[in-house]
């Protein structure tokens, strides 16, 4: 019934946006006022650890007087992607479908359904594979270590290696795609090979 649902879905919503404001240290308390303000400023916080990088301001340490950066070494993830079972969304779609069908739908419920069914197609069928902000994430790396070692790419040899998923590979392709736009003499040697794996 739809005071069940109500009370279930703000639980839920309670339980996994406390769980993920990782902003606050672990020894704070937040009332549900406060966590609820975060969550309006900032509704990316309620992903958890699968909200999106934030590219803040950084400055790089300086390179020892007389010494110049000739080698970076990156270890990167891949960037934002679909949710791992695309099953998921089929279930979501299930739910909000039979729940308007019987009509126990609030307001916002069926904001939310009339959205998540315009988006339906955009998802269906994704299965952990990259997302365009994944690959602007990778690209972004890419540029801010361009810019602050440009030294290290003036030399010209770049050896890039990934896991065998699609999403790694096409996140390694990004990085290196976004570095050879900036600097075309770049020489780079893509690889993702299970011999890689050890």
């Amino acid at each position: 019934n739809q005071p069940t649902m109500k009370r279930f879905l703000s639980l839920l919503l309670i339980l996994c946006t406390g769980l993920s404001l990782r902003a606050k240290a672990l020894t704070d308390t937040l009332t549900l006022e406060q966590l609820k303000a975060i969550l309006r400023e900032q509704p990316a916080k309620a992903g958890g650890t699968k909200d999106m990088y934030v590219f803040v301001p950084y400055q790089t340490a300086p390179a020892p007087k007389g010494y110049v950066p000739v080698y970076i070494s990156h270890y990167g993830r891949h960037g934002a992607r679909y949710i791992t079972r695309a099953s998921k969304y089929d279930t979501l779609w299930n739910l909000l479908e039979k729940a308007r069908e019987k009509g126990v739908l609030t307001e916002k419920g069926q904001q939310l359904h009339d959205g998540y069914m315009a988006a339906y197609p955009l998802l269906k069928g994704h299965k952990g594979d990259l997302t365009d902000k994944g690959e602007a994430q990778h690209r972004e790396l890419a540029r801010r270590m361009m810019k602050a070692y440009p030294s290290v790419f003036k030399r010209g040899h770049v050896d890039a290696r990934a896991f065998v998923s699609h999403r790694a590979v096409i996140s390694m392709m990004s990085f290196c795609d976004e570095l050879h736009l900036r600097n075309p003499k770049l020489e780079i040697d893509y690889a993702a090979d299970y011999s890689d794996l050890p």
